[in-house]
């Protein structure tokens, strides 16, 4: 107990920056310091107090190494890097981006396999106006937009970030950074855009209230079936989405409508109780139910993904009989106060999901090793899900959430969870990316070899259907008619003048 005491006292003491102590023992600790779990599975703290100064000097280190070696060679690119060098420096300084004066974690066991998980990041008060705290939520409040959330939610994030702080520390970039050329170009285009909505930007953001929803929803009866490429279908509990705004007054919901009647799309008006829902039935094929939907309250803007889910939005907080009201959310979220400055709430069913989503891309891929790979490290993370709060301080943020990691030692997510999950989200699209690039490189092969013989057949005087070799184009592609290699060894025919050139892969 004495040396948890003792531990306790000096993280205090760190964080509030006043190490070594001064003397007095009846200080009171930093009460977010009072929160962590000292006797964890793991306790984390970073001194980043330098930290700013130090990432401010490297670049200066750097910097003045490449302009070294490039001053005397080419002085006008030396002049350019020098000046993007200082207007680096200067963004970091100005954004706030590195002015984090320490950081502390705690991870420990609670109840039912859960992990009890508190997170503190502090910056210096005279630091609060910066623009990267301004971004991250605002003063606690009594955030509504939870409770609207339907209880099938798998992924739901309201927060207190205010739409009108984005839009001032926008203004204020390009006035930092544009110079008057771009700051009058940025001018212009929002002048056009006023004009075409009708009112002043900043009216719009300074009518929407600091209470922003995200919130993804799977039924849990109703499934959607996508056929694939390899002949084999992928099935999925059927998605839909919502968007919520705090509104101050009605004005974004009134400019939509508007325009949607001007653009010749005027919504389908229905009634769910009180409230008036408008409705864009989108002539469009889509494989999920796609039928977007407004709904204003006295104070909130509501906008779903199809008619069902607003109406289920607006009976859940009527009855309070949504997620707020589910075991889970009530269990990972006991200890949330009334006034947060974001809420956070990830079910077991989107892991699953997500998982069994993927499963099936890899199987379709048909790469065995990488798929073995894969689920090796996701295996664990299947059944993972979690529920948190944040609340903004003046100096910094204090985040509390409980967690069921699926099985995975928190040394062992630790190790891994950048690692793996960046892995799963990003190599498929990788995967894909990398065949369209190598596609794309042949055509552009191919479009060499086109306008070589265009090139040759204008030259010579060669008519359409003249037979073409190798050797009568190749002194007019750089490097010669081998040079030109298709990334999956395909195989080119060149054709005579008139037929375009074939890959034996890609045509």
């Amino acid at each position: 107990m004495k040396q948890k005491r003792m531990a306790t006292l000096a993280l205090s003491a760190l964080l509030a920056g006043i190490f070594p102590m001064s003397g007095n023992a009846d200080k009171p600790m930093h009460p977010a310091v009072e929160k962590l779990d000292l006797d964890g599975d793991m306790v984390l703290f970073l001194n980043t107090a330098t930290l700013e100064a130090r990432v401010l000097e490297y670049i200066e280190n750097m910097g003045s190494m490449v302009l070294d070696s490039i001053a005397d060679s080419s002085p006008q690119n030396a002049l350019v890097l020098a000046e993007g060098i200082e207007t680096v420096k200067t963004a970091i300084e100005w954004s706030g981006l590195f002015s984090i004066e320490a950081y502390a974690m705690s991870m420990a066991p609670a109840e039912e396999d859960l992990s009890r998980v508190v997170s503190i990041v502090q910056h210096a008060e005279t630091d609060a106006d910066k623009p990267i705290w301004r971004l991250m939520g605002s003063k606690p409040r009594e955030l509504e937009g939870i409770e609207f959330v339907p209880a099938n939610a798998v992924y739901t994030a309201n927060s207190s970030t205010s739409l009108d702080e984005v839009w001032k520390i926008v203004n204020e970039a390009v006035s930092e950074f544009g110079g008057p050329e771009a700051a009058n170009a940025f001018n212009q285009q929002i002048m056009m855009a006023q004009m075409l909505i009708g009112t002043n930007v900043s009216a719009i953001t300074e009518s929407i209230e600091n209470d922003l929803l995200i919130s993804l929803q799977l039924s849990d009866v109703k499934t959607v079936t996508i056929p694939q490429a390899n002949g084999k279908t992928l099935t999925f509990p059927e998605p839909s989405l919502l968007i919520g705004l705090g509104m101050n007054d009605p004005m974004l919901g009134n400019i939509i409508l508007q325009k949607l009647e001007l653009a010749g799309m005027p919504p389908v008006k229905s009634m769910h109780d009180e409230y008036e829902l408008y409705t864009l039935n989108l002539p469009i094929p889509s494989p999920v139910p796609l039928s977007p939907t407004l709904v204003m309250t006295d104070d909130y803007l509501l906008i779903g993904s199809t008619l069902d889910v607003v109406k289920e939005a607006l009976d859940c907080e009527e009855n309070e009989s949504g997620l707020v009201s589910s075991p889970l959310y009530k269990q990972l979220l006991k200890n949330i106060p009334e006034e947060t400055s974001a809420i956070e709430f990830l079910s077991p069913r989107f892991m699953k999901t997500y998982l069994d989503v993927l499963n099936t891309a890899m199987n379709a891929a048909n790469e065995p090793e990488f798929e073995s790979m894969m689920n090796m490290m996701t295996d664990s993370w299947a059944n993972m899900y979690a529920g948190g709060y944040a609340l903004k301080t003046p100096t910094g943020f204090y985040s509390e959430s409980y967690a069921n990691y699926g099985g995975a030692k928190p040394v062992e997510l630790a190790a891994s969870s950048y690692i793996g999950v960046l892995a799963a989200i990003a190599i498929p699209s990788f995967q894909k990316a990398r065949s369209n690039a190598q596609e794309k490189t042949c055509e552009n092969n191919c479009r060499i070899i086109e306008a070589a013989k265009e090139q040759w057949a204008m030259e010579n005087g060669k008519a359409v259907g003249t037979p073409v070799t190798e050797a009568d184009i190749s002194e007019y592609i750089l490097g010669g008619f081998t040079a030109l290699v298709c990334p999956n060894g395909g195989i080119y025919t060149i054709n005579p003048v008139g037929t375009d050139c074939e890959c034996s892969i890609h045509n």
